[in-house]
């Protein structure tokens, strides 16, 4: 990212320029990342230059004028494309997940460079793949503006704080650092307390635990506004992720008026209705349900909404899970977070199809890397490295506090307090460990500064860096997309693919045939998962035989059969028909997820 310290980019179609960040904000591990302007002409030049295979269009344009990008990925005419079996990937769901951007577009621009090898060209001959790399690119582009920091929202103003006014309180630079990072004052009113093993790190204080709270933590920032409420109204904006129908979180602080009430938003579900072959749907998200076999329950009963993983589709995620985990060097299973009204869950409680999701990155997927997979960029250095030193003066420099018998606070020494193992913030401890060690400068180091709405007390700002728990460092950047390409390669070829197998006829004399025919899904999920097949948003599998009505005897013309399981599953479907010697006769299967199939037989008894 050096390259963005040297020069003045215009960025996206905004209006607005990022003219580089103050010195020492941008180092060597932070991954390279694509501007808008450059993804959008990456995207034209490969449609252009690989126009067999990908077709570029626009879901729709951002307030600050950006298209929200979907490629459509596969041979053949636009009818053929329409009746195979599809994936959607979807990433910047949330503006700060911009690792699973470059995941997405490296799986394009994969199948372009590969779209010549066996494997490759007989998936783009029978699937056809959906790819929005980024739904929310103007949140995203805050990445590279100044000062940096993460915007999950779009860019939609909205009052927060319910004055009358928007925007009109966001976050400030005071350190002149280039960076949002984080304030914390020490004030008797403070909630949070240093963690006992690293001061660097504040956890809320606990008063069972005879802790006095003597911090007040928030995001760096002033009170613009002087409403004695500090960054209460930022800019933007509605969080996507919280804009879906299913568990709408109504009244939320950044969940919109209502449900799809933005147009990157509406555009996508209008996208998905318009595409009802998309049977399967990954999300590059803060939410995950790859990382650890989600819960799962009994189809509910009555009126109640389905709201955990039906029983019947559990094995199915739990298997992709794993294979998610193994193929990525996870060693464990990593929690986190839900997320009411998220797009991955509308997908399979509303929509019906098999939804995943995972972060591109977290400190909980750093924290599960197998240690041969983890490559430390610190190895072998002198214990006296300056991150070792800094984080030493760190630790004696904010020492936790308790409230002594007579209210008084006092300084207390962790290794005379008990012992057993502190879990608040462990994850936070346990992951700047981890970045001592190989992103050091992912952590600003707390400075004093002086802050106007609290004149005389201790304020310092510092902290996490903004996207430090989001963006996986450099080393592990370029190691970890291609891991991620590949589990996207081997997903596509997970789709339902339904065929007939054989068809039989028996002559039972007089001009009357038995017809026997075999159908088989052929991929490894099945043609409906079983709550696909109760929300009644995904048609049913239909078979028809190409005879009138009138020469069928026991059958019927147009038949309706449920799922059929994947890895082989069969159904079969018998018929009685009148008919003369040597007539062909045809049947048509057709699945709204697992593509279509057409066999003819000869009435001879013998099939073709």
């Amino acid at each position: 990212m050096k390259r963005f310290c040297q020069v003045s980019l215009a960025l996206g179609l905004g209006g607005w320029v990022w003219a580089g960040m103050a010195a020492g904000a941008e180092t060597a591990s932070w991954p390279d990342l694509r501007t808008y302007r450059e993804v959008s002409q990456a995207l034209r030049s490969w449609s252009a230059e690989h126009a067999d295979i990908l077709r570029l269009s626009s879901l729709a344009r951002t307030r600050e004028g950006r298209e929200v990008w979907v490629c459509e990925i596969g041979r053949g005419t636009g009818e053929e494309r329409r009746q195979r079996p599809a994936m959607l990937i979807v990433s910047g769901v949330e503006g700060p997940t911009l690792a699973g951007n470059e995941y997405a577009l490296g799986f394009i621009e994969s199948l372009c460079q590969t779209k010549g090898e066996a494997e490759v060209n007989a998936l783009l001959d029978s699937v056809t793949i959906y790819v929005v790399p980024c739904l929310n690119p103007d949140a995203a582009e805050r990445f590279f503006a100044s000062p940096r920091m993460e915007q999950t929202a779009n860019l939609n103003p909205f009052d927060q704080d319910h004055d009358g006014l928007v925007d009109e309180d966001g976050p400030d630079d005071l350190d002149g650092d280039g960076r949002i990072t984080w304030l914390r004052v020490r004030d008797p009113k403070g909630t949070f307390t240093a963690h006992p093993e690293d001061g660097r790190i504040l956890i809320e204080a606990d008063s069972a635990k005879a802790e006095a709270g003597r911090w007040l933590y928030f995001r760096e920032g002033l009170d613009n506004d002087e409403d004695e409420k500090i960054n209460e109204d930022p800019a933007g904006g509605v969080n996507l992720n919280a804009n879906f129908p299913f568990e709408y979180p109504q009244f939320g602080a950044d969940a919109g008026l209502h449900p799809m009430s933005e147009p990157e938003t509406r555009s996508l579900a209008e996208f998905i209705i318009a595409h009802p072959h998309i049977g399967l749907v990954f999300t590059f998200c803060g939410q995950g349900n790859l990382l650890k076999r989600p819960e799962s329950g009994e189809r509910s009963s009555g009126r109640n909404p389905q709201t955990k993983i039906r029983n019947e589709d559990a094995a199915y995620y739990e298997f992709l899970g794993e294979q998610y985990r193994e193929r990525l060097g996870i060693a464990k299973a990593v929690e986190t977070e839900a997320a009411k009204g998220s797009f991955a869950d509308w997908m399979y409680f509303h929509r019906g199809r098999l939804s995943l999701s995972t972060p591109p990155w977290s400190p909980g997927i750093a924290l599960a890397l197998k240690e041969d997979a983890t490559n430390d960029v610190d190895a072998g250095k002198d214990e006296t490295q300056p991150a070792k030193r800094e984080k030493e003066t760190q630790e004696k420099a904010v020492e936790p506090e308790k409230v002594s018998e007579s209210g008084d606070s006092k300084k207390v020494d962790p290794k005379k307090e008990d012992t057993k193992e502190e879990k608040r913030g462990k994850e936070e401890k346990e992951y700047l460990e981890w970045l001592d060690r190989n992103a050091p400068d992912y952590f600003v180091p707390w400075k004093s500064i002086e802050h106007p709405s609290y004149p005389g007390q201790e304020a310092e700002a510092g902290g996490f860096a903004p996207y430090a728990k989001v963006l996986p460092p450099k080393p592990f950047f370029a190691e970890l997309k291609e891991k991620n390409i590949q589990y996207l390669l081997w997903l596509a070829g997970k789709l339902p693919r339904i065929g007939i197998d054989e068809i039989q006829v028996k002559s039972l004399g007089m001009g009357v045939y038995e017809i026997t025919a075999r159908i088989i899904n052929t991929g490894y999920l099945p043609t409906m998962p079983a709550h696909g097949e109760r929300t009644g948003e995904i048609l049913p599998t239909r078979v028809e035989i190409s005879l009138p009505p009138e020469a069928i005897l026991a059958g019927e013309k147009k038949a309706r059969i449920g799922p059929v399981a994947g890895s082989g599953g069969v159904e079969e479907l018998h018929y009685v028909v009148q008919g003369k010697e040597g007539q062909e006769v045809t049947i048509e299967v057709i699945s709204a997820l697992a593509g279509n199939a057409r066999k003819s037989v000869t009435l001879t008894g013998k099939g073709e």
